[in-house]
């Protein structure tokens, strides 16, 4: 199966994530309103008889297509320099280093296509499940200036989010594989793998964030079951995302504390043994075993702390303040035009 070409677009865009999402963001809502301008619509939209869902959901389109490209770019370059933060501890050639890192971000062309394909239905189906369902919603006929808009985005839409799922499961997949590549963990100071943590919890951000400007259209009835499906997509791609790339570091901190507790549990049961026959002397290396073999169980199997639970609460609320913050600039709206 063919693999994208070396010159990936993603190597050519030297814009930050957010610089990105922002322009491009920036220029569909601009666009957007200099179209509805020029076509006379923001009187009839904004008028005391108009209605605000339409352009609504328009703007939430171009926000969204500005937040997916951003989104798959941090993405991409988180994982990259998690890479690159790791490398003073992994137990690879240059060649072999080199080779692993070139290849986050690179995609097989069947598995873009198959997500395109599913991204375009998933786009397609959109209209049906909001109410209410319009008599032909693909029908350009019927299509206002606004429905225009998010009609002709959405597919692009649903290609970029398919995308995005995409990236955010492969390069969680390769993080996790590159723990296969660490030299011997050691149990007492898991401090070097919490860069597998930080780009599990970047992740996360990164889907959750989604969610968060999809949730401006729950100020319009109708889309209560779109929302719902939304909302498990985005829950079920956060934990996932937050934690495949933590699966490799886990197995690698449960054989060494395997290893580990047999080694300290084979000692216990030749110093007990011994205890009867040899005195003091073997009485405090059994001690120390146990001991020692106490402070192993403690040691958590997952890389995480109480600062990356916080971190995510903090991240599940952003939809929430998105949504309040959205009922607040409409309110404003109504204000400055009704």
């Amino acid at each position: 199966m063919s693999e994208l070409p070396k010159a990936n677009v993603i190597r050519k865009i030297t814009a930050s994530p957010a610089r990105l999402g922002l322009t491009v963001g920036g220029v569909l809502l601009v666009a957007l309103f200099a179209s509805e301008y020029a076509l006379g619509r923001l009187e009839t939209v904004l008028g005391p008889e108009g209605e605000l869902r339409d352009l609504r959901i328009a703007v939430v389109h171009c926000l969204g297509l500005g937040y997916l490209l951003a989104a798959y770019l941090y993405v991409v370059r988180g994982v990259r320099a998690t890479f690159k933060t790791l490398r003073p501890w992994l137990d690879c050639s240059e060649a072999e280093f080199d080779r692993v890192h070139d290849a986050v971000g690179r995609y097989r062309g069947t598995a873009l296509l198959a997500a395109a394909l599913i991204g375009s239905l998933a786009a397609f189906a959109g209209p049906y499940i909001t109410l209410p369902v319009p008599e032909a919603p693909w029908d350009p006929r019927t299509w206002s200036p606004e429905v225009f808009w998010h009609r002709t985005l959405g597919p692009v839409l649903g290609v970029l989010i398919s995308w995005f799922i995409l990236a955010l499961y492969s390069e969680s997949k390769r993080l996790s594989r590159l723990a296969g590549l660490l030299g011997p963990i050691d149990l007492l100071d898991l401090r070097p793998l919490a860069p597998f943590a930080r780009q599990g919890l970047a992740n996360a951000l990164a889907a959750i964030g989604g969610f968060a400007v999809w949730s401006l259209v729950l100020l319009d009835e109708g889309f209560a079951l779109l929302m719902v499906l939304t909302a498990v997509w985005t829950l079920s791609s956060a934990a996932l995302a937050l934690v495949m790339p933590l699966q490799g570091v886990h197995v690698r901190i449960r054989d060494a504390k395997q290893a580990e507790l047999d080694w300290a549990r084979d000692g216990i049961r030749r110093a007990r043994q011994a205890v009867d026959g040899e005195g003091d002397g073997e009485r405090g290396q059994l001690a120390d075993l146990a001991a020692y073999e106490a402070l192993i169980e403690r040691v958590r199997e997952w890389p995480f702390d109480i600062s990356i639970y916080v971190r995510l609460a903090f991240f599940l609320l952003l939809p929430l303040a998105a949504w309040i913050a959205g009922g607040l600039v409409e309110g404003l709206v109504e204000v400055l035009f009704f």
